[in-house]
Parts: structure tokens; sequence; C-alpha cells
């Protein structure tokens, strides 16, 4: 069995596109996964299920989510194995926070590149990429990141999308207790 990571784009937020972690979780299990846990509304499971190709199983349930929403819901799934040597990796984690600093994840279905990226520079705000994962700290809050206004156009011609720091570490404790 592997374990997977599940990061839905776009839902919840505000009153639009609305989705339940419930009917989520439905999904996944009548898509033939075990353990499914959802992280309250913010679009995020993990779950265990036999090994196939992360992408395969982004679509299976973006087909599956079209049957119960009347908006398209991007949908990127990683390795649970994957995801934690992410986060081992990046050297941005392993630094102590200021306090008005933030760190936030951006995942997309396919590897960043590094020349897209060589204009993405900013006084106290830095940027790592590992794999298709983009490791970003912030100064101040996500609005006023001049970081993030220049990334955000990129980012949204691409299938990515972004987590803080507290989801993706709610995320690695679950990862960790399915392994037990």
């Amino acid at each position: 069995m592997e374990n997977y990571v599940v990061l839905l784009r776009g839902i919840n937020v505000g009153k639009a596109h609305q989705l339940k972690m419930s009917d989520l979780k439905k999904i996944l299990e009548m898509l033939g996964f075990q353990s499914v846990k959802t992280v309250l509304r913010s679009g995020n499971a993990v779950m265990k299920g036999a090994p196939q190709d992360v992408n395969l199983i982004a679509t299976k349930i973006e087909e599956k989510l079209k049957t119960i929403v009347d908006f398209p819901i991007p949908v990127i799934v990683i390795t649970g194995e994957t995801f934690i040597q992410n986060l081992e990796k990046c050297s941005l984690f392993k630094a102590e926070l200021e306090e008005q600093k933030e760190i936030l994840i951006v995942y997309k279905k396919s590897a960043f590149v590094t020349s897209e990226l060589v204009n993405f520079n900013f006084p106290n705000e830095q940027w790592e990429m590992i794999k298709n994962c983009l490791v970003i700290q912030i100064y101040g809050n996500q609005l006023s990141s001049p970081l993030l206004k220049q990334l955000t156009p990129y980012l949204k011609k691409e299938q990515a999308t972004i987590r803080n720091w507290r989801t993706v570490t709610k995320l690695s404790g679950l990862l960790i207790e399915l392994k037990m």
C-alpha cells in the first residue's frame, strides 16, 4: 500500500465552490482508497491505496467530483513519501521563522523549471524549489507579498495550489498516523 496526499484547488473559499469534506471522503473511498482522513474544510486529504500514477489518481478524483459539483476542481496528488521527502530537503523549514514571516508551499502536477522562476526575487522574501514543490518564505501577509503578487499570474496558468505551513504540518502528521 502507498500513502497519498490529495490537494484540491479553489474550494470552500468564501461562499463559492463549496464542497463538504464528507463528500470528498466518500469519493476517495468509492475509488478504492482506505484510511481516508480530511483536514477541516481545506480540500486536503491523506489516504492509503494501491501504488498508482499520481496524475492518474488526480484525474479519477476530478472526474468523480464532476458528478457532485457543477464547477471544475483541479486536483493534485503526491505520494506520502515524496511529500515528506520534500519537507526534509527544504532548508527554509530548518530556519527559525521571524515574527512577520510565513512559509507557504506551492505544489503543481509537473515539476517546476528553474528558468521560469528566475525573476521572482524580492528582499526579505525567498523561495526554494524541490521537484514539484516550491517553498516560499514571505514577509507580512499573503495579500501584500510582492513575491506572491508576481507569482500569482504564473501559478494561475499552471495547475498549482498553495498551502500554508500549518496545513502542511497537519498533513505530515496525518501521514505519520497512516504509517502506524
